[in-house]
């Protein structure tokens, strides 16, 4: 009975050393960096809420957004407001090591809200179109555009479409009617008459209304009639907010003072420049750097 107690705590001793030594071990690994998102695509602005999904012990973490903007938070939200693709990178570091994994083309942000907005779909699909208004191979870009016949008038001649007009700061759209006949494009905002435009060459224009709506609208093209008219290639353009600089900064040490700058800027930021006073430059969205000519103080 003695020597069964012994042999049971023996095995008792090795396995807690087993279960010990592994999660040592694992801990001793770096980790492996990856990551997900509620969402990937957009019209701008697009507000992306990562969640890294990394494997193993994480330290410290670095996200690169692609559009020259950074973060160090683990699940950061950062939103995108012009048009395009980026790649978004995550680096994760622990004491045995680090791991970066990059995704291309992971997030798409979109400019134009208009659906169907060439007639590329061969109908007036998303659309409210009058009576007298068909589709016609006569395109200012690709094989479709619409047509507006010269027995209508503007109640029947016309292409309209609701759109959320939150951000944007113009719209725009293609049209021709017939040389040497003076005729007008009416462009109303919910019923309301905002901007007319004399049609009188055979050749397509680009007509471009400005805008300062928020939330829902029904944009409404019309034609005016007595001659043929046609539109095509209707576009959105998001406003960009003027940047006001900002930002702060943490010091590490003195003497060489080893800084971390933070932009706080608002606004639609493109590029970024920082004159640190000693002669010494960035153009990092938040960089960090080693001026051993200054002694910052808190």
């Amino acid at each position: 009975m003695f020597n069964k107690k012994i042999s049971l705590l023996i095995i008792l001793i090795a396995t807690a050393f087993c279960i010990t030594s592994f999660g040592s071990a694992s801990a001793a690994n770096p980790p492996y960096a990856n990551f997900e998102s509620n969402t990937s695509s957009g019209t701008g602005p697009v507000s992306v809420q990562f969640h890294e999904t990394t494997i193993g012990k994480v330290s410290t973490w670095k996200w690169n957004f692609g559009d020259s903007k950074t973060s160090n938070e683990k699940n950061p939200i950062h939103t995108y407001t012009r048009p395009g693709q980026y790649n978004v990178t995550l680096t994760c570091t622990n004491p045995a090591g680090k791991s970066s994994i990059t995704k291309n083309n992971f997030v798409t942000v979109t400019e134009n809200r208009f659906l169907n907005p060439g007639f590329e779909s061969g109908d007036l699909k998303a659309w409210n179109a009058g009576s007298t208004t068909t589709i016609a191979n006569n395109p200012h870009t690709g094989t479709k555009a619409v047509h507006f016949s010269t027995s209508g008038n503007e109640s029947t001649n016309y292409v309209s479409q609701g759109i959320n007009l939150t951000n944007i700061g113009s719209v725009s759209f293609w049209g021709r009617g017939e040389s040497g006949v003076s005729q007008a494009f009416h462009v109303y905002i919910d019923g309301n008459l905002l901007k007319e435009y004399t049609a009188n060459s055979s050749n397509y224009v680009k007509y471009t209304v400005p805008l300062t709506y928020t939330g829902n609208h029904i944009i409404n093209v019309t034609w005016t009639g007595g001659s043929e008219g046609y539109v095509d290639d209707f576009y959105s353009y998001l406003k960009y907010p003027a940047p006001k600089s900002n930002f702060t900064y943490q010091i590490n040490s003195t003497v060489p003072s080893k800084v971390q700058f933070t932009s706080k800027s608002t606004g639609y930021i493109d590029k970024c420049y920082w004159n640190f006073g000693d002669g010494s430059t960035s153009t990092l969205y938040n960089p960090f750097i080693t001026t051993p000519k200054m002694v910052l103080t808190p």
